[in-house]
């Protein structure tokens, strides 16, 4: 016998994992596709705005909102593109609740001052 014989006299080299093993592993996959997909998407809409015109937004609401152990911060904002009105409320691609406080507190204070001392 060639290589190592060893192992093929192993005999749990000779079993297949269990179905519920090949489940786990497809689950988990998928799921880490998906997280992967969605940051990718996220980098790429990032990108692209980097070309996006730059225009003066009026911030019409800002607060800091918590449920369920998550925080966020909620904006609202008007701005005018090309003679066309928009109004959003996204703060950046990526950007979702999370439980540490301090990291909205102080994305809610700076909107606050930037956004309002310019309106």
């Amino acid at each position: 016998m060639r290589g190592a014989p060893w192992l093929c006299d192993c005999p749990l080299m000779k079993q297949t994992p269990p179905l519920f093993i090949h489940i786990v592993f497809v689950v988990f996959l998928g799921l880490g596709l998906f997280v992967l997909a969605g940051a990718v998407h996220a980098l790429w809409k990032e990108k692209q705005s980097t070309s996006w015109p730059i225009v003066q937004g009026v911030l019409v609401d800002c607060q800091i909102r918590h449920n369920d152990n998550k925080d966020s911060v909620i904006v609202k904002y008007t701005y005018v593109v090309d003679g066309a009105n928009y109004e959003s409320s996204r703060i950046a691609f990526g950007y979702n609740a999370n439980s540490n406080f301090n990291i909205h507190k102080n994305l809610f204070e700076k909107i606050q001052v930037i956004g309002f001392s310019q309106s």
